[in-house]
């Protein structure tokens, strides 16, 4: 907690939130020294990455940047005689379907929440129980964010979670994980057509977009991922949904994701964006997302013949990462607000903007 804490400047210049793990004491063999998923006592928040004290201290410090800290909860608790709500998994389960267990959990939240300092949750392995229960928990403790790890390759299946929590988390779009991997690590750019959760306009502001995480990063991608991960990293950063960034990736290509995310947030990129264009050429894909304030377009692989007029690069591949090229638009449009006289005949339209653009000095603006 110590180490993270020496590094909130830096994280505060680009990050609205970070996850950490799971922060309730541990009791393997003995020591409380764990990666944080066998939790034992969740109102004992001394862990294997400090005592609770700097734990509070290094989440005040990240609330004073505006920084949310997420915390990683997990499920242990004995079990009674109700039928499981959902997937088996290695750990004991939560019965949450029983009076008591929901009291403890609501009760433990709350604590995070204004005893620890935290402002949201990462719900793990969440096909272990329905998603009603999120529903339960998320309004009765009001966290600012929530996401769930519905660990599914299948559109259907995380939107379905989505949808049962009263659509009060979001869920990491592992749908287009999956497809990032196809077309990032085997070269099949066509496949970033279907663009997961993230790309659908309806459900992308419960989409939490990734590259990696502490599991995938050492199960899943392979070498060929892992050598063009700064060019997945440009896609997530393009596209609406809330892109999640992983720590070592972070710390590998710290400049350049710089760059990215600044571009990102200049043009006004959100989790609710509009795709304006994405189309396949041979040898790769080119993305267009229009923000609140200009377009961002990220190149991935190497297409031939795309027109980068009206563009000013941000970022492009290396060596090592090569396979991108993030661009913000150059001189976006502007603004123009509309004023009618629908009192006059004939009628007559009047134009001006905002203060630092103006068309003219004065309401109600130019005659057009």
């Amino acid at each position: 907690w110590t180490k993270l804490q020496s590094q909130a400047d830096v994280i505060g210049q680009s990050f609205n939130s970070i996850w950490v793990p799971q922060s309730g004491f541990c009791n393997t063999f003995g020591d409380g020294k764990s990666m944080g998923y066998n939790p034992v006592w969740w109102f004992k928040q001394n862990s294997s990455f400090g005592t609770q004290d700097e734990l509070k201290h290094m989440i005040a410090t990240f609330n004073a940047k505006n920084v949310a800290v997420i915390e990683d909860a997990k499920d242990k608790f004995p079990v009674s005689g109700n039928y499981d709500t959902g997937d088996h998994f290695g750990y004991r389960d939560l019965d949450h379907k029983g009076e008591n267990v929901q009291k403890n959990v609501k009760t433990y939240l709350q604590f995070l929440k204004e005893e620890m300092g935290y402002k949201g949750f990462r719900y793990d392995m969440v096909k272990g129980y329905g998603a009603e229960f999120i529903k339960i928990y998320n309004e009765d403790a009001k966290p600012e964010f929530s996401v769930g790890e519905y660990w599914d390759t299948d559109y259907n299946n995380v939107v379905g979670w989505i949808k049962g929590t009263g659509y009060t988390s979001a869920a990491f779009d592992f749908p287009l994980k999956y497809i990032i991997n196809n077309s990032f690590g085997n070269g099949n750019w066509g496949a970033l057509t279907n663009k997961g959760v993230a790309g659908d306009p309806n459900m992308s502001r419960y989409a939490v977009t990734f590259i990696d995480n502490h599991d995938t990063y050492r199960n899943e991608n392979g070498e060929k991922l892992q050598n063009n991960i700064l060019a997945a990293n440009a896609f997530i950063l393009a596209m609406p949904g809330t892109p999640c960034i992983f720590l070592p990736h972070w710390k590998a290509y710290q400049t350049e994701l710089q760059k990215m995310i600044a571009a990102r947030n200049e043009a006004g990129i959100t989790n609710q964006s509009r795709i304006v264009s994405g189309k396949y050429y041979d040898g790769g894909y080119v993305t267009i997302v229009q923000g609140e304030k200009s377009k961002i377009m990220v190149i991935s692989g190497y297409p031939q013949g795309v027109n980068t007029e009206g563009y000013t690069l941000v970022s492009v591949g290396t060596a090592e990462n090569p396979n991108y090229a993030f661009y913000k638009e150059t001189n976006p449009a502007k603004d123009v607000t509309v004023y009618v006289e629908a009192n006059e005949q004939p009628l007559y339209l009047y134009a001006w903007q905002d203060d630092n653009s103006p068309l003219t000095d004065a309401y109600p603006g130019s005659l057009l």
